[in-house]
């Protein structure tokens, strides 16, 4: 102790010291802290002493000073802690004091008990890591599914789509039918005495589709100015029209509006 110089065990005083904070012998104050090494003189003399090992119980005949004491013990051949491996067959590392005792086919089970349980508990970890996926995979699978229902309810219908080359075609015919009005046009007006009547069929019939009132009646208005009139074609309401305004029936129709 530092103030009154008594001199004790370390591991003693240490252990006495977490009870009461006093010194054992004239009970003044007393700190783990406030512990100091013993004298220098005190500690020379001690060095000198001889003692017996820790083991000698276990069979250990040494006898040695004090500053080779704490080596001997690590390596000491009787120490009952120190860990051998088992010479009898099975291999496994046990401590020198339950070599007398150890059965190595016991041993064996309790080790197999042991890593059987460390498997099972990896199993289970796993099982439930895989149970948590499965579970995120069902629900990525369930919204993919809500997508792709929205998607199709967002697109056309099949029908609608068969539609699209009906359509393209009709056009196409159409167009085809009005270039021959033309051409049949251009024949009459070339030669209208040998030319084959033109407009079998109305011009809203050839378009598969109607003439708006308002040009109608401008054809109309057109037609009841001339004097020369002409039956050959029908548009739309019109039975006859004037035979000048016939020649410039293709670029008017064009600029009509068609549904």
């Amino acid at each position: 102790a530092p103030i009154c110089e008594h001199v004790f065990c370390n591991t003693c005083i240490t252990e006495w010291l977490t009870s009461s904070q006093t010194c054992p012998i004239d009970r003044t104050n007393l700190t783990i802290d406030g512990l100091k090494p013993a004298p220098r003189i005190l500690r020379n003399f001690l060095s000198r002493l001889t003692l017996s090992c820790s083991n000698q119980t276990h069979g250990c005949p040494a006898s040695l000073t004090l500053e080779r004491f704490a080596a001997h013990l690590l390596e000491c051949n009787f120490n009952p802690k120190r860990p051998v491996t088992c010479q009898s067959g099975c291999g496994m590392t046990i401590l020198f004091e339950e070599h007398g005792n150890h059965n190595c086919i016991q041993s064996l089970k309790i080790e197999l008990a042991i890593v059987q349980k460390e498997n099972k508990e990896k199993n289970e970890e796993q099982e439930e890591k895989m149970s948590r996926m499965q579970s995120e995979l069902d629900l990525l699978k369930a919204e993919i599914d809500a997508l792709k229902k929205v998607i199709k309810e967002k697109q056309p219908a099949s029908s609608d789509l068969q539609l699209l080359p009906t359509v393209g075609q009709s056009q196409a015919v159409h167009q085809a039918k009005f270039d021959d009005f033309l051409h049949e046009l251009d024949e009459f007006f070339s030669n209208p005495e040998t030319a084959k009547p033109v407009g079998s069929v109305t011009v809203g019939q050839m378009y598969g589709a109607y003439v708006d009132e308002i040009w109608q009646r401008v054809l109309v208005e057109k037609a009841d100015e001339s004097g020369v009139l002409c039956s050959l074609v029908d548009v739309g309401d019109l039975e006859q029209m004037n035979l000048e305004d016939l020649y410039y029936l293709p670029k008017e129709y064009t600029e009509l509006p068609f549904q």
